[in-house]
Order: structure tokens, then sequence, then C-alpha cells
């Protein structure tokens, strides 16, 4: 059993209902300031993560991926193979969900502790999600790009976090993410952009 088989079952089970709203979007290998990808991602009234970890994998990195996808998502859900779970148990904070990973053959998926809210999302790192023209653009509709618009993305994000609450941008964020077409293209166009 393999990160992808477990992501296959995820779909078919938690996952579904998600594909057919189109107030959602769902996003495979959602990049976290290209220091970690989430395994999949989930954009409506919040921005949801889970995080498979197979019987292949271990729980090295999962302290500070954690640490990472606390700063953006509003709920979290690791879905750990039964063979890692009391080790993941040590790891992750309360606000964290499990689900269950077991069978060989056939996979079973158990829900073995709902997310809770993360209180833990900051600006700083929520506004890096999006790309420095997405963040202008932003800027633009509150009226406040004045100043920055030829600075670097740092200074525009800073702006963005500084212009509004945190409940603001965090729709601002999910909208954004939610209407966004090509995924890789801004990655690359703007980390020269510092």
């Amino acid at each position: 059993m393999y990160d992808r088989d477990i992501r296959v079952q995820l779909e078919r089970s938690l996952l579904k209902s998600y594909r057919s709203d189109r107030h959602t979007r769902v996003v495979e290998e959602f990049d976290v300031h290209r220091q970690a990808r989430i395994d999949v991602a989930v954009i409506n009234g919040e921005l949801v993560g889970f995080e498979i970890k197979s019987p292949h994998d271990t729980l090295k990195r999962l302290e500070s991926q954690g640490r990472l996808y606390a700063g953006v998502f509003d709920r979290l859900t690791l879905v750990v193979s039964d063979h890692l779970f009391r080790q993941a148990l040590d790891t992750l904070p309360e606000f964290w969900g499990i689900v269950v990973v077991s069978g060989d053959g056939h996979i079973v998926l158990e829900n073995f502790r709902r997310p809770t809210a993360n209180d833990c999302v900051r600006a700083e790192s929520l506004v890096k999600l999006l790309w420095r023209e997405e963040a202008l653009t932003a800027l633009d509709h509150l009226g406040a790009a004045v100043g920055v618009r030829g600075k670097a993305r740092k200074h525009v994000w800073e702006r963005l976090a500084d212009s509004v609450s945190l409940a603001e941008l965090k729709q601002i964020v999910r909208e954004t993410l939610r209407a966004r077409k090509d995924w890789r293209a801004g990655e690359s166009s703007s980390r020269c952009d510092d």
C-alpha cells in the first residue's frame, strides 16, 4: 500500500462530495511556501489539508510539516497507516484530525479523531500562498496597492496582511486560490521576484 493507493481511497470516500461542489476546489500536492507539499488541499469556506503517511513513509518530517501547515490551514487531517498511528498521536497537536488506514488488498479508512479549528493560522504565512500578482490584485480591490506595485513580493504580502483582518485575509486567499487557473505557472515565474 502506497500513498497513491491511499489517495484513491480517500478520494472515493472522504473527498467524493467535494469534487462535485462547484464552490469547492480540491488540489493535490498543494505547495506551501515551496518548503512542503500537503497531499490534498480542499478549498471552500475553509482551507483544509490532508497529509498522507503510508506504511512506506516515516514521520521524521511530520513535526516540521505540521508547523508549516498549521500556519495556513483552518483544519488538518493526517491519513496514516495503522503501523504509524501510535507514533503520530505523540507527534500531532490535538486540533489535527486522524484517519487510520488499514488493509492490504482492500484499503479501509477509519476516522479516529475529527479535526477541530486550528487557531495557529497566521496572516504572515497565509498571505504567502498567493503569487505576487494575485496579492497585488487583492490590494487593488482594497485600494491599498499604492507604493508597493514595483516592490518585491515580500512587501506586497506585508501590505496585504496589514490591510485586512485575519478573517478577511482568509476569505481573500480562499477565493483567489479557488479561482486560480494554472497552479504551477506562478510558482516558477515568481521565484526570482524576492
